[in-house]
């Protein structure tokens, strides 16, 4: 009954550590997201970085530079005055694509 508890300790811990590990590998990307006023989304990927954290630093960057150039800024989503469009700064996981699933 012992053995049984401890391999059910250590296959536990196990799992633990490998989601861990998996979780802190995980790198984050700053992603574009462009609408034009006739419909049409297109995605950019923009700069990685090593942890959400600091690519949340990246978007209140990008936010801010924008608002100083004169763009309609509400939240993260971006009016330039000059251009038929809006968009918006987004951190993804790397394992998130957001233009969807590629074709054959």
């Amino acid at each position: 009954m012992m053995r049984l508890r401890r391999a059910s300790a250590i296959a536990a811990l196990s799992l633990f550590a490998r989601a861990a590990t998996a979780s802190a590998e995980c790198a984050w990307v700053l992603w574009n997201e462009v609408n034009r006023d006739d419909g049409g989304i297109v995605w950019i990927a923009v700069q990685a970085e090593a942890v959400k954290g600091e690519c949340d630093v990246a978007v209140k960057g990008k936010v801010k530079d924008a608002a100083s150039e004169g763009a309609m800024v509400r939240g993260n989503v971006i009016r330039p005055l000059a251009l038929p469009l809006t968009y918006r700064f987004v951190c993804l996981p790397d394992t998130v694509d957001p233009r969807g699933p590629k074709g054959k």
